[in-house]
């Protein structure tokens, strides 16, 4: 995996920025998220590239175990989001792997920044 650059300052869950194939991404660490700290090493680590509203970056997670297409219909409410899960968990698959909000993720990451900016300000 690419090494991921840390910038001084970021907060959680801004992990760094990472040069993917001559683009430059920041790196969000997913664990940091959900209220969690990663349980693998960073070098066994993967980053999973996110798109919302135009807006791309390196989600940092423990592991991909494999890519699949889930219908939206097969899909179940996450049970915790009704006990105030961590907002990007959307749903759970039938084998009851999570579904991460891409928006949601994106809304947590850029608030974690305006938190920042404001309180550099005071």
């Amino acid at each position: 995996r690419p090494a991921v650059a840390a910038v001084p300052g970021l907060p959680a869950p801004w992990a760094g920025i990472v040069n993917l194939r001559g683009t430059l991404y920041p790196v969000v660490e997913a664990a940091r998220l959900v209220g969690a700290e990663p349980e693998v090493p960073e070098e066994r680590r993967r980053l999973v590239l996110v798109s919302s509203e135009g807006i791309v970056v390196a989600l940092s997670v423990d592991g991909v175990a494999g890519i699949t297409s889930v219908r939206p219909t097969d899909m179940q409410a996450a049970p915790a989001a009704e006990r105030g899960s961590p907002a990007p968990v959307r749903a759970l698959t039938p084998e009851l792997v999570p579904v991460l909000d891409a928006d949601e993720v994106l809304a947590q990451a850029r608030a974690s920044l305006r938190d920042r900016a404001e309180e550099a300000k005071r």
